[in-house]
């Protein structure tokens, strides 16, 4: 029983459509319990779905805000560390 009810828990939270239409609408402590259920149940992807989802209506200072600014990391010569003339 406990496995039919597991199976049955994934397919009904694992749709993808259902995910994308309900989790924009939870809070973050909602949609933390479902997704830890969705793990609970080997629903990894689903899992991963619900929290995209959710966290593409997050805004800044909410948990799982994610910045759209492309971070730009500068690159450093690993040479320029060492300070040794050879590598100059």
């Amino acid at each position: 029983m406990r496995l039919e009810t597991a199976s049955n828990f994934l397919d009904v939270f694992g749709a993808d459509d259902f995910a994308n239409d309900v989790a924009s609408r939870m809070t973050c402590i909602e949609v933390e319990a479902v997704i830890f259920m969705l793990r609970a149940v080997r629903g990894e992807a689903a899992a991963a779905t619900w929290l995209d989802a959710h966290a593409e209506e997050d805004e800044e200072g909410d948990s799982h805000y994610r910045s759209e600014v492309p971070v730009y990391v500068v690159p450093v010569d690993p040479m320029d560390d060492l300070q040794c003339d050879s590598c100059q």
